[in-house]
């Protein structure tokens, strides 16, 4: 009797300690998958870091930022998925031009997830952008979500200290059976509700700490203009589905333009 009641005494133990080494071995197996993750991560952000022709591609989820980027590198759409991770790509683009061959330039394009939960890493590559191209869908323009985007960009100290040109692009402007908006429209409504959001998020900084500086973004004591902000700001209407890019191209090599420009001391 004593034999056959330790039997299953002895089999549970076993059932146990097998449990706990699966356990343990998925966990070390999960977890050295996330760290591979972080370093592949790391790394390639810091390969994005030196790079000096660095354009960044923004914007909310679903305003045609990865098609723009596969339009650029590719010359085509392709169907499109979110991303957890941004897309990078070393392209090479035509300007036309009244010159027999056309200019070109080589950007390196970062296209950044539009997750509010990622987008903050995004201001990893603002040290070293030379351009930040923001798409807005004309369709559904969102302009409180957008306002506070934008924001925080222009709040960014290395977007203000370096004054990082910014080209806000009215995607889907050809869709006209869902009314989109015009570039002019939507300038102006962001432009009330940046001032909205101005005035708020100066009242919370004083009332958490009165001697806090509050950043001021355009003209201190002004309704908010983006012309008062001391980056370069352009708007412009677009399809990429269609290909009507041209605009951004022009903004691209007007940027890296500068760049060489200031890398050589011309």
């Amino acid at each position: 009797v004593g034999s056959l009641s330790s039997g299953p005494r002895v089999l549970g133990s076993s059932c146990s300690r097998m449990e706990i080494w699966v356990l343990v071995t998925l966990g070390v197996a999960i977890g050295a998958v996330g760290l591979l993750v972080y370093v592949l991560c790391v790394a390639r952000r810091q390969r994005v870091r030196g790079k000096t022709t660095t354009i960044l591609l923004a914007g909310l989820p679903d305003v045609g930022k990865t098609s723009l980027y596969l339009r650029l590198w590719k010359g085509e759409i392709q169907a499109t998925h979110s991303s957890m991770m941004e897309n990078t790509a070393e392209v090479t683009l035509e300007e036309a031009s009244a010159e027999e061959k056309p200019k070109t330039t080589t950007a390196h394009l970062v296209d950044y997830p539009g997750d509010e939960r990622l987008r903050g890493r995004m201001f990893d590559y603002t040290p070293v952008a030379r351009g930040i191209v923001y798409l807005i869908d004309a369709t559904d323009p969102r302009y409180r979500e957008n306002a506070e985007f934008l924001f925080d960009i222009l709040a960014d100290k290395h977007v203000s200290r370096r004054r990082i040109p910014l080209l806000i692009v009215c995607n889907k402007t050809d869709i006209d059976s869902k009314d989109p908006r015009s570039s002019e429209e939507i300038r102006e409504e962001l432009e009330t509700e940046m001032e909205e959001l101005r005035k708020t998020r100066s009242a919370m900084l004083e009332a958490h700490d009165g001697d806090s500086q509050v950043t001021i973004i355009g003209v201190e004591g002004e309704d908010f203009l983006f012309e008062h902000v001391e980056s370069e700001i352009t708007f412009t209407e677009a399809s990429v589905l269609k290909g009507r890019v041209k605009d951004i191209v022009s903004f691209i090599h007007r940027c890296l333009g500068q760049c060489l420009l200031q890398r050589f001391g011309c």
